[in-house]
């Protein structure tokens, strides 16, 4: 990230009490070099161009004790009343005074405000309400599990752990607190919203959570069974995937904005979309939609705190799958076949719910029957027309890494073994979700001659 160049910056002046003041504000990048940032390179030229006027046009410069409420979150204070609050804080980031966590936790905020809001628009209209009340806190609250002392928060740390309920034991839960105690309590803030009112019309929200079997939607990062979205910071987040999944967690990668075909070819970090108030829509929404739902995910119109939800999602699946570098291996391959497009954009997306499934199970499944799983299950499931053609492909692929495989123990004769083991108790529960002809014509593909092997 470019250093600030203080030799640049805009002289203002500023009054504080009864004093007068000259003050310099950092003069801020260009739009080229702000669209070098991971973070912000997303957004719309356009937009970015006029948040940047805006920022010039108020030509506010932001006080110490303001950059202390937003490093602290400190949601009482004045600022947090200032119509342009949002703006600021972006502006602190261009300058370098916020990080992308920071910011990141301020936006998510807002979003959260203007959803718990608009909510509430909607329940009057509908006569739960009485049109002078304003129960914000009944949709909207704010957690922060440490004080500068160390004080646990009761109240916090029980939503966050009924929020991981299901996802960490209680060995990684306390050793998730322990971390977190080491931090600056502000970096142990989180949010709760309720849902429930609205969000059988916000599909996107609805699908992950009550929809999803297994404990897979409803039973993270939600309390009352999907009721309440609990919303972390990115680096919160992370670290819960770290209490469960070590080194294996797939780190959020924080942006502003949304590619559709975001690169997925990366097995360390993903996207986690963060919603900004300042956007009017990152996915081509209606910014005027009258329950706030801006944004368009998977063809359904949406809330932005529901793309977010989304990503979590995707990142809550990629941090359980122990063999991401070597799906991004097999998609790479798959790039050459013209005809197997839609094939790879499936094995690169990497939505395997399978190694969630088996690593929550308190029957340990070993890494080859993990990979046979995923290989042969929902996500990849093929009609029957080309079940041949991607077995002959992974053949070819399996061919081509043999010695890589096998050092992580995907081998003929642990595919052997699987098809065995598919057909017992163990795997009763797993079977309907499995492809049984793409695995026996695997089975018998595989076992057949070399010089009988065609693609």
């Amino acid at each position: 990230m470019a250093a600030i160049n203080n030799s640049s910056a805009v002289r203002l002046w500023g009054v504080y009490g009864d004093n007068t003041q000259s003050i310099e504000r950092p003069q801020l990048e260009s739009l080229d070099q702000l669209k070098q940032r991971e973070f912000l390179r997303r957004i719309p030229r356009e937009h970015l161009s006029e948040i940047v006027t805006k920022i010039e046009l108020q030509n506010h410069v932001i006080s110490d004790e303001e950059l202390t409420a937003f490093h602290k979150g400190q949601w009482d204070h004045p600022l947090f009343q200032d119509e342009n609050w949002t703006l600021y804080a972006f502006q602190a980031h261009l300058e370098n005074r916020l990080t992308v966590n920071q910011v990141s936790k301020l936006f998510l905020y807002a979003s959260c405000l203007k959803q718990a809001r608009s909510d509430i628009q909607v329940a009057k209209e509908w006569g739960i309400y009485e049109k002078n009340e304003d129960p914000i806190d009944e949709h909207l609250s704010k957690y922060q599990l440490f004080d500068e002392n160390g004080n646990s928060n009761h109240s916090a740390i029980e939503a966050l752990k009924k929020a991981t309920r299901t996802y960490l034991n209680e060995d990684q839960f306390d050793s998730l607190l322990t971390e977190l105690r080491t931090l600056p309590p502000e970096e142990t803030q989180f949010f709760s919203i309720e849902r429930a009112m609205p969000d059988r019309d916000d599909k996107v929200y609805f699908t992950i959570t009550v929809k999803q079997d297994g404990g897979l939607g409803h039973e993270f990062l939600t309390l009352q069974r999907g009721i309440t979205q609990v919303v972390p910071s990115p680096d919160l987040l992370y670290r819960i995937f770290k209490a469960k999944c070590g080194e294996n967690a797939m780190k959020p990668n924080a942006a502003i904005g949304y590619f559709p075909r975001e690169n997925l070819s990366n097995p360390s970090q993903r996207v986690l979309f963060i919603p900004c108030p300042l956007i009017p829509t990152s996915t081509g929404g209606d910014p005027a939609h009258p329950r706030n739902f801006t944004e368009v995910t998977h063809g359904a119109p949406c809330s932005p705190i529901s793309v977010f939800h989304h990503d979590i999602y995707h990142l809550f699946l990629e941090s359980a799958n122990i063999h991401r570098p070597l799906w991004v291996e097999y998609a790479h391959f798959l790039k050459a076949f013209q005809k197997a497009e839609m094939y790879r954009e499936e094995v690169l997306d990497r939505e395997f719910d399978s190694y969630l499934r088996t690593q929550l199970q308190k029957k340990p499944i070993s890494g080859p029957d993990q990979f046979w799983i995923a290989l042969s299950g929902s996500t990849l499931r093929a009609p029957n027309e080309v079940i041949e053609f991607r077995t002959d492909l992974f053949l070819q692929f399996f061919n081509q890494n043999r010695k890589v495989m096998a050092e992580q123990g995907i081998t003929l004769e642990s595919l052997y073994k699987f098809n065995d083991s598919f057909c017992k108790d163990e795997y009763v529960a797993a079977r309907h979700l499995l492809n049984s002809r793409f695995l026996n014509m695997l089975q018998a593909k595989a076992s057949q001659p070399d010089e009988e092997k065609t693609l």
